[in-house]
């Protein structure tokens, strides 16, 4: 596995148990399992580690903030410092600066602390909806995995999926033939034989 060398590894100690199955049969096991560990280490982070960091994430966030916010700030805080010494009236667009920064403070501190709350809820996250986090994480792997490798590349699915087909009907893929094309067309496919 080209991603993770943990299932890599995985694979490795499982194949010579599988090998003997065919390879349809022996990919889909072996996607069901890796589903099965995904899911498991899902579970444990969305019921455990995500409130864990919940917790203990919402002081040093703030800090963070209100930390950004001072050092915004400190430009306005000079500007006004030094017009202050020269007795110039100081310019409504340093107030507006001001409270503008302010304004960001208070939302980026909002933000946190609902995503903080909301995270610190998941693991009130019923197991069918783990699930569904699931099966969109593993869409979006699949649809990800050939990005940058090329045209011949096969998405896993669609690996799946073609042993299947094979394995399943071999008589019917040899009875297929090519299918006639238009002139100039340079799509190409298989078409049913006439006996079907």
């Amino acid at each position: 596995m080209r991603e993770l060398p943990v299932l890599g590894s995985l694979k490795e100690l499982v194949d010579p148990l599988l090998s003997w199955l065919p390879i349809w049969l022996h990919s889909l096991l072996w996607a069901i399992l890796v589903l099965l560990l995904c899911f498991a280490l899902l579970l444990v982070t969305v019921r455990y580690v995500l409130p864990w960091l919940a917790e203990h994430l919402r002081e040093p966030l703030g800090v963070a903030v209100e930390g950004a916010a001072a050092l915004l700030l400190l430009p306005e805080y000079l500007a006004t410092l030094v017009l202050r010494r020269r007795r110039v009236t100081i310019p409504n667009a340093v107030y507006t600066y001001d409270e503008a920064i302010i304004g960001l403070a208070r939302a980026g501190r909002w933000i946190s602390e609902r995503t903080l709350a909301t995270l610190g809820r998941s693991n009130k996250l019923p197991r069918p909806a783990v699930a569904m986090l699931l099966v969109v994480l593993a869409l979006l792997w699949n649809s990800s995995y050939c990005n940058g490798l090329g045209k011949s590349c096969r998405m896993p699915v669609s690996q799946w999926y073609g042993q299947v087909q094979t394995a399943m009907a071999p008589e019917r893929s040899a009875k297929l033939k090519p299918c006639p094309t238009k002139k100039g067309s340079k799509k190409k496919g298989r078409c049913a034989s006439a006996d079907d």
